[in-house]
């Protein structure tokens, strides 16, 4: 009968050791160069990345402008259908 022990084999330590060194660093993504992450912080820093999120945004709110105006217009000749087709009044 096999002893079962509670001790990590070498490569459970080999793996520990490489989970505790990139817990050092720890980020969500893919791991950025030194350029990459000295451009974020200049765009930060600059006030480039904060203008590009305001286009985002104001992109965004016109596409959900258009979306509401689309479905204005359909509730529209939903109702004008019901009215037409079943003589109802809808709610």
């Amino acid at each position: 009968m096999s002893e079962i022990t509670n001790q990590p084999t070498p490569e459970q330590l080999a793996r520990w050791a490489r989970i505790d060194k990139l817990d050092n660093s720890a980020f969500a993504g893919r791991e950025l160069s030194q350029e990459e992450f000295t451009a974020k912080v200049q765009s930060m820093m600059n006030g480039d990345a904060l203008i590009q999120h305001l286009a985002n945004i104001r992109k965004k709110r016109h596409q959900l402008i258009a979306e509401v105006a689309s479905l204005e217009k359909y509730e529209e000749w939903l109702e004008n259908h019901i009215r037409e087709t079943l003589g109802k009044e809808a709610n």
